[in-house]
């Protein structure tokens, strides 16, 4: 690889003594398109600062100049540039559909600013400001990261990334090792004393290295092993029957397995770990006791295994872990430096050598928690694999672009990103406090509960939040997929399962909302439960909330032995406000729907139903012959420091009502203690919206099936 062609602009970068990014300084904003990545000062009557880093080219004009000069950096700063035009243009198309949307302000001006990477890495970013108004808000053009070719490079003990083009060669897999190794010292990563599973794959036991063989080691046995995490795909997994449980004991040629299988097997050998546990192997996969027995001790296999290997990147079995990945373009360019470790600056002689500049995904680079989700790589598709992931205390992840290693410590990324914070986990009371989409991490206030358990039920929120939208092979799996998450958590909250919802907190649980959510083909919860739908159901309030209504009574029969497993039938009854609602002619900007009460002197209010369109055009004729009530659940009250004093509110007065939307059931939804209402959505009400009196008035029992 030869040194890369650079303008003067460009070689004169200092990129060991450039200004770092303000992260704290700025709240992110999500567009929905790849290459508009816009911040916001959180400070919204401060404009950007000038100078806001080293000062690049002064226009768009100077940037294409360069780069049709040969400058190879400023040519990838103008495909970012050109990524970002395409977008803004896409973004005001849409915009221009929808005029009563209000329209976004500013264009970028192009003068280009550099400053350090964001947290965890090394590298930079290109920014620009606002041509014009509003002078607060700052444009992402480009990001580069940093990393070194070769283990020799004086630069080596300064820079951790290095670069990826094919296949993970000897030396990333050992760097992938060293990850383990250093992580053993980790008190909350690593299991002391695990119990070994029903079954495990031994691959030491008598016979040449190409031959594995299935143990049962005997209840209360305490070992080491690891566990893979998978895409069983379309074709036929290698699988363990009935019948062919003897034949599996007596061994296995490692020729036999799939790709995936026989990686996980070197890589475990790799990290010296005898037993490895694949679920298509150790569960009797056509006995249906012994696999709803092992899937509901799945929280027990994933905590207690050394590591857990994913195959993260590929969708079926045959892919591997070992696979090409795509290189990306690296420039090389010679670095001066004083810092002789990560991260530290000292006092040694300065060292030179070359460092490799490579573009990075701008989107995953501003907000960390898309390139940690890692939702767009096959296995962070799949509902199974996301309680494997946050059940495992670490993960070592074959993604399809590079190595991850994640544990309750922290993140590292084979192009040397360090991350201090994992994506999500099981575990809130181990792992530390991760940052969102803003940069920081902002906790509500809400209703008084023990501070372990507030934080326990709103980490709830968020892993349903981003498990209902994964896909299952059989639907009816939604509640098994995540039984041994549930069982985790019913320890933490000391609460009981109410078919996807907790009992204490029953009312806020009730009020999710259902965000482009699609019908599932059949039953496998009731219409409150968030199971109901499939797709993103966000849950929990913002701010403090009182209960109106309150939970009388409630019932679940479940299908099987597993109690957080499937569930045949459930009920809920609740007294509660229960508000005739009828469909507006008035639509909202993008052509929603819209109800009113027809009792208050409030606006008519945004109608989310949970599966039906809820574009006016489109539903409107239908949602008019269905009976529709607004059953108030909850109210958000203003809160000391909630509201600018001059909001004419006083503290605890209402701020707006979480309601969802019923509809009376069929006549074979009809339960015991009475006639059934369905829910069909969810709906958020101001305090004038009802007349006076009216919520105390028209209070009924309700029993929502």
């Amino acid at each position: 690889m030869t040194s890369a062609t650079l303008c003067q602009l460009c070689q004169s970068i200092s990129l060991q003594s450039l200004p770092p990014f303000p992260d704290d300084s700025y709240r992110r904003t999500v567009s929905g398109r790849p290459n508009l990545q816009k911040l916001v000062h959180r400070e919204e009557n401060d404009p950007i600062p000038t100078p806001f880093g080293f000062p690049h080219h002064l226009s768009l004009e100077a940037l294409r100049a360069a780069s049709a000069a040969s400058c190879e950096l400023c040519r990838q700063i103008e495909t970012g540039a050109d990524g970002l035009l395409a977008d803004l243009t896409s973004e005001k198309e849409w915009r221009a559909k929808y005029p009563e949307v209000p329209a976004e302000r500013g264009d970028p001006s192009f003068e280009l600013w550099i400053t350090k990477r964001g947290e965890g890495g090394d590298g930079f970013w290109v920014s620009t400001k606002c041509a014009s108004e509003p002078e607060n808000t700052l444009f992402i053009v480009a990001t580069f990261g940093l990393c070194i070719d070769d283990d020799d490079n004086p630069l080596a003990v300064v820079f951790p990334g290095r670069p990826i083009n094919g296949p993970p060669d000897e030396n990333a897999l050992d760097r992938s090792v060293a990850w383990v190794r250093a992580c053993d010292t980790h008190e909350n990563c690593t299991g002391h004393g695990s119990s070994l599973p029903t079954r495990l794959i031994d691959l030491g036991g008598p016979g040449p290295e190409t031959t594995v063989r299935l143990v049962e080691p005997g209840a209360g046995t305490s070992g080491t092993y690891t566990a893979l995490s998978y895409c069983w795909g379309d074709s036929n997994a290698y699988t363990t029957t009935r019948s062919l449980l003897s034949a599996r004991k007596e061994g296995m040629s490692l020729s036999d397995l799939p790709p995936t299988f026989q990686d996980a097997i070197a890589m475990t050998r790799r990290l010296e770990v005898r037993y490895i546990w694949i679920d298509s192997l150790c569960i009797c996969q056509d006995d249906l006791r012994d696999w709803e027995r092992e899937s509901a001790g799945m929280a027990a296999v994933y905590q207690n295994a050394y590591l857990t290997i994913a195959a993260t990147g590929k969708p079926d079995t045959s892919g591997g872990l070992f696979f090409e990945r795509p290189g990306k373009p690296y420039l090389r360019t010679t670095l001066t430096t004083t810092r002789t470790s990560h991260g530290n600056i000292d006092t040694d002689p300065s060292v030179s050598g070359n460092v490799l500049i490579f573009p990075l995904n701008d989107a995953k680079e501003v907000i960390r928690s898309r390139r940690l989700s890692m939702t767009d790589e096959p296995l962070a598709t799949r509902g199974w694999a996301f309680q494997e992931r946050l059940l495992a205390r670490r993960v070592l992840h074959f993604a399809s672009d590079q190595i991850f290693f994640e544990c309750l410590e922290g993140t590292i990324l084979e192009d040397g990103l360090r991350i201090p914070y994992r994506h999500l986990s099981a575990y809130p009371d181990k792992e530390p406090i991760s940052k969102g989409e803003s940069g920081k991490r902002e906790d509500t206030a809400r209703t008084p509960r023990a501070e372990g358990q507030d934080k326990a039920i709103h980490h709830w929120h968020s892993l349903v939040k981003e498990y209902n939208r994964l896909k299952l092979t059989f639907p009816s799996d939604v509640f098994p997929a995540l039984s041994g998450v549930a069982k985790v958590y019913q320890s933490l909250l000391d609460d009981e399962y109410v078919a996807g919802i907790w009992r204490k907190t029953m009312i806020e649980e009730l009020c999710w909302q259902s965000l482009s959510c699609t019908a599932v083909s059949e039953y496998r919860a009731p219409s409150w439960s968030w199971a109901s739908v499939y797709g993103s159901t966000p849950a929990g309030f913002n701010g403090t909330h009182r209960d109106v209504g309150t939970i009388l009574d409630h019932h679940v029969e479940i299908d099987g032995d597993n109690p957080f497993g499937r569930v045949k039938d459930a009920w809920i009854k609740v007294e509660a406000p229960l508000v005739p609602l009828s469909l507006s002619e008035k639509t909202g900007p993008t052509g929603h729907m819209c109800g009113s009460t027809g009792s208050g002197n409030g606006e008519d209010a945004y109608l989310g139903f949970d599966t039906i369109d809820r574009n006016y055009s489109v539903s409107a004729e239908m949602v008019r012959k269905m009976k529709l009530f607004v059953l108030v659940l909850a109210v958000i009250v203003n809160d000391e420091g909630d509201m600018r004093p001059d909001s004419g509110l006083g503290e605890n007065e209402p701020l707006c009502y979480m309601c969802i939307l019923v509809t009376p059931g069929r006549e074979e939804e009809a339960v015991e203690v009475g006639p059934a209402m369905r829910r069909v959505g969810f709906t958020i009400q101001l305090p004038e919206t009802f007349g006076p009196g009216l919520l105390d008035s028209c209070r009924a029992i309700v029993t929502l099936v």
